[in-house]
């Protein structure tokens, strides 16, 4: 649960951390499009190893799938 709140409150690493969690189905169910979120604001905080698995989900989603994740990102919270 640590890791859930770090990650919550920006965290890269947790973020990173949530992202391999959802991305291999670790203490989560598998969920590609959460892994690319977790992902994504990992690295808006600067997470190198985030960047990574951004570039192995991208050959793992669709491009529609992509395109929907990528215009989430841009919506204002």
């Amino acid at each position: 649960m640590e890791r859930w709140t770090s990650a919550q409150q920006g965290l890269p690493e947790a973020q990173q951390g949530i992202g391999w969690a959802y991305a291999n189905g670790r203490g989560v169910e598998q969920d590609l499009e959460e892994a690319y979120r977790w992902y994504n604001r990992a690295v808006a905080g600067g997470d190198e190893e985030a960047r990574e698995g951004l570039s192995e989900l991208a050959g793992q989603l669709s491009p529609e799938q992509l395109r929907e994740l990528e215009l989430e990102q841009r919506q204002p919270d």
